[in-house]
């Protein structure tokens, strides 16, 4: 039975991240204004964003 799974060496890796990573220039936007908020706490990394 074939493996279902590939190992990825970091070459394979940032390759993935450089081309899935991608933000729409809203979401982009709201990081930048609501990175300044007085009350900022925590904020979702864009790999974590399933929007």
């Amino acid at each position: 039975m074939p493996s279902k799974y590939i190992s990825f060496d970091q070459s394979l890796y940032d390759c993935v991240l450089a081309h899935s990573l991608r933000e729409s220039p809203a979401v982009e936007q709201l990081h930048v204004e609501t990175r300044t908020l007085p009350m900022i706490v925590m904020q979702v990394a864009p790999k974590n964003n399933n929007a």
